[in-house]
């Protein structure tokens, strides 16, 4: 997309489409959405390394049981990791909360959200950012995925509940699901 197309539309957007050609000016504009989206990522990907060089923004990730055999099982397991991210965003830190991301979402047998999970593990700084082990995470697996996961890309670990630090290596060794 050239800087001339970008301009116009950047000049639709911000005049609100006015006028009789407002339709026809909107599906111009969404069709160049889709090249506008294409230089965005291309744009991203050539300047990721020099973004993130200047980026010392902890993130963490909060990892732990989403599902339980009950509502309330469900509705504690979410406000446990709400409370952690919760303190932690208190103390300065940025947080992902997926259990937050899907609070309440219907059990679809098609969809696999710790998919999507893995997707924020993997755009985390490796030596960097941490996923943080909310209790019982043994208990869920999809927490365990997403701890093999993040000790095979580099991501620090902190198990909320030992004061000990624990070898994760034996993680590693798992095949992913």
């Amino acid at each position: 997309m050239t800087d001339d197309e970008l301009t116009r539309i950047a000049a639709l957007q911000e005049s609100g489409y006015p006028g009789e050609d407002r339709e026809v000016a909107w599906i111009e504009a969404l069709t160049d959405a889709r090249a506008l989206r294409a230089e965005v990522a291309r744009l991203r990907a050539e300047n990721a390394a020099e973004d993130c060089a200047g980026d010392d923004q902890l993130v963490v990730y909060v990892s732990g049981p989403y599902t339980a055999p009950t509502p309330a099982g469900i509705a504690a397991n979410i406000n446990a990791a709400r409370d952690a991210a919760e303190d932690l965003w208190r103390a300065g830190i940025a947080v992902i909360c997926p259990h937050l991301n899907t609070a309440w979402f219907p059990e679809d047998e098609g969809i696999d959200y710790v998919a999507g999970d893995l997707a924020f593990l993997s755009r985390l700084t490796p030596g960097h950012d941490v996923i943080h082990m909310l209790p019982r995470w043994q208990d869920s697996e999809g927490a365990c995925r997403e701890l093999r996961f993040a000790v095979r890309h580099g991501l620090l670990v902190e198990f909320a509940d030992r004061a000990e630090v624990v070898d994760p290596a034996e993680w590693a060794a798992e095949p992913e699901e």
